[in-house]
């Protein structure tokens, strides 16, 4: 199984970083082969720069949307090198404006070509599809502001489950009066279970919320009998946890085929979620 497939959505900020990496790596070594000594990490400082002129600090860390903690380090290291220097605001003494050097604007003037030169290659990463590239800076700026917005965060701390819910496995030999009173409330969807069913139980408070039962066969398949969460409960990725822990605790392997008895579309979104390989089986 693909890692990073497995994973989806939730590696994208590795995956990204990773990216990012690789692409600095890259713009690296074009520098070094020209034997110019810049590192992909001043690029915006410099370009800010060229098209701004001299700027605070302030400014700079507020079109990067960076820190200006971020700003200050990355200026202090530049300055070491004598590329930049701090001159006084011509508006305000008591401010600083960031400027560059006569080493600096040098050093500009070489790396300009150069970023015209990347300009006209970057295509090539999209097979020299330039409406893919837009596309793709288009859809990495509108996720830059979502997450700005913390839509994601927000979203997913509302779908983080508020209650403290036990996961069990009914033991069937033992009668369980949470257990009856739910199938009360479930229409009877657990009554007349058959011999050998295996049965999970989601608690809360000592009421049973939702339960999940699985029917092993004798080719090693895994036969879906039944889910069912109460109404107040749904959307709280019980039943999801359910078929998961079925699966660990019947040392499933991957491949495993679980047949699923009267189909719903939400449950069969619920399998895909929990990486289940199954078959739809015919109603009763």
């Amino acid at each position: 199984m693909n890692f990073y497939k497995a994973a989806g959505g939730l590696i994208l900020g590795t995956r990204l970083k990773r990216l990012s990496d690789r692409f600095l790596q890259e713009v690296g070594q074009i520098y070094q082969q020209l034997e110019i000594e810049f590192e992909p990490s001043w690029f915006p400082v410099f370009f800010l720069m060229r098209e701004k002129g001299d700027l605070s600090m302030t400014d700079i860390a507020s079109a990067m949307d960076v820190s200006h903690s971020a700003i200050s380090q990355m200026i202090s290291s530049l300055r070491k090198r004598e590329l930049i220097q701090l001159v006084e605001d011509p508006q305000d003494a008591r401010r600083k404006k960031v400027s560059l050097t006569h080493l600096g604007e040098n050093l500009l003037q070489k790396v300009i070509p150069v970023w015209h030169s990347m300009q006209l290659a970057m295509p090539s990463l999209w097979e020299s599809d330039s409406r893919r590239q837009a596309q793709f800076l288009d859809e990495l700026g509108a996720l830059e502001e979502r997450l700005s917005q913390k839509v994601f965060s927000a979203k997913t701390l509302a779908l983080v489950p508020e209650i403290d819910y036990e996961l069990v496995r009914w033991d069937t030999s033992k009668p369980d009066a949470a257990f009856e009173a739910f199938k009360l409330e479930s229409d009877g969807q657990f009554d007349d279970l058959p011999e050998g069913v295996e049965v999970w139980l989601t608690k809360y408070k000592g009421q049973v919320i939702g339960a999940l039962a699985i029917l092993p066969q004798s080719d090693q398949a895994l036969h879906l009998w039944q889910v069912f969460v109460q109404i107040e409960y749904r959307r709280k990725g019980l039943a999801t946890s359910m078929i998961k822990e079925a699966l660990r605790t019947l040392d499933t392997v991957n491949n495993a085929e679980l047949k699923v008895e009267d189909p719903q579309l939400p449950l069969i979104q619920l399998l895909i979620k929990a990486k289940v390989t199954f078959t739809v089986a015919p109603n009763k």
